[in-house]
C-alpha cells in the first residue's frame, strides 16, 4: 500500500522476549509485498545473525507462483533503540532503504502481527508503503486466534492495511 500522509506509530509488543519469538513462523495472511509477489508457503525464521550487536537475520522462504521453485531472501534486522526491541529496522542490503518492520502483537507460541512502513521518493514527494502480516508457528492458525487478531487491528484505525491482508496459500507445501 502507498499513501502520502505521515506513518502512523502503532502500538507494539511490550517487553518483547526477542529469544522467545525467534524461530520458524509461517504466513498465514499478508498485504501485498513485491517480494513476495504471489508466493505460496511462505514461512519465516528469525535468528540472531552472529554479528555481536543484536542484529537479527530474517530468512524469508516461499515458493514462486509460475514454476513452483523455493526462492528466499535474507535480511537484517537491527534494533534502533535497544529501549523498544518491538521496534526493529529491515533492510534486504547495505545499499537498500531501511523499513521499519515492527512487531506489534505475539503470543510467542502461536501467533505474531507485524507491520512495516517505508518512505519512498515519487515524483517530488515522499510516499510512504505500509505492509502487514499475521504469522503462525503452523501452517495454519485457529479461527478463535484469527477474530481475535483482526478484531484487534480492526481497532486500529491509522492502520490502514489491515484492510488489505490477504490469505497465504499454505496448502501442499511439502
Amino acid at each position: 500500500m502507498v499513501d502520502t500522509e505521515n506513518a502512523p506509530t502503532p502500538d507494539v509488543k511490550e517487553n518483547i522476549d526477542i529469544e522467545k519469538f525467534s524461530g520458524r513462523w509461517y504466513e498465514i495472511e499478508r498485504t501485498m509485498s513485491v517480494l513476495e509477489l504471489g508466493a505460496t508457503c511462505v514461512a519465516v525464521n528469525y535468528t540472531d545473525a552472529g554479528y555481536g550487536d543484536g542484529s537479527i537475520e530474517v530468512i524469508n522462504e516461499g515458493m514462486s507462483p509460475v514454476l513452483k521453485l523455493r526462492k528466499s531472501v535474507r535480511l537484517v534486522a537491527t534494533l534502533p533503540d535497544k529501549n523498544e526491541p518491538a521496534k526493529w529496522s529491515l533492510r534486504l542490503s547495505d545499499l537498500s532503504l531501511k523499513t521499519g518492520y515492527w512487531i506489534l502483537d505475539t503470543d510467542y507460541d502461536n501467533y505474531a502481527v507485524i507491520w512495516a512502513c517505508n518512505h519512498i521518493w515519487l515524483t517530488f514527494k515522499y510516499a510512504r508503503t505500509e505492509n502487514l502480516w499475521i504469522l503462525s508457528r503452523e501452517r495454519t492458525l485457529s479461527e478463535e486466534i484469527s477474530n481475535n487478531i483482526h478484531a484487534k487491528l480492526d481497532e486500529m484505525k491509522d492502520i490502514k492495511s489491515r484492510k488489505l491482508l490477504r490469505k497465504v496459500n499454505q496448502e501442499n507445501c511439502d
